[in-house]
């Protein structure tokens, strides 16, 4: 799809890291989307917008745009786009973070405590789970990787 829209003239971004893939014979180095499923596309001011975005949405393999309620696209900020840029230039070992907000229930999803679902806590920079019997009118708290987490 990247290059898709890049054949049509529409300038886009799509951030990948390469990751070291193993198999049973062999080990290689494999680029994967920083955020699968998502692609940046950058809209050019002085053309007239709805005609870029019709020439976006028409693209085989474009689903959708990030819209508002009222159909509008929504604009990351360019500040973003050049952060996540120079991440990926760094070639740092870059990996994707859960976005959690803290109070969401959240299930752990690796480890020994995997399928376990409780409450987000974070304190001083550590992120707990908080997990309680509301019977006993008692809960736990475990530290966690929020990398073990997802939305539940």
């Amino acid at each position: 799809m990247h290059d898709r829209l890049s054949d049509s003239g529409i300038n886009s971004f799509l951030p990948k890291v390469d990751k070291v893939r193993k198999w049973k014979d062999r080990k290689k180095v494999v680029a994967f989307p920083l955020f699968p499923g998502y692609l940046f596309v950058e809209f050019d001011e002085n053309k007239e917008f709805s005609n870029e975005v019709i020439k976006v949405l028409k693209t085989p393999g474009v689903v959708s745009l990030l819209s508002d309620r009222s159909g509008k696209p929504k604009v990351v900020p360019k500040e973003d786009i050049l952060d996540i840029k120079k991440l990926v230039e760094s070639n740092k070992d870059i990996d994707p973070y859960p976005y959690l907000v803290e109070g969401q229930m959240v299930r752990i999803v690796n480890g020994a405590l995997k399928g376990v679902t409780g409450i987000l806590l974070k304190k001083e920079s550590i992120d707990y789970l908080i997990v309680t019997v509301e019977i006993l009118k008692r809960s736990v708290c475990v530290k966690l990787d929020p990398s073990d987490v997802e939305k539940f």
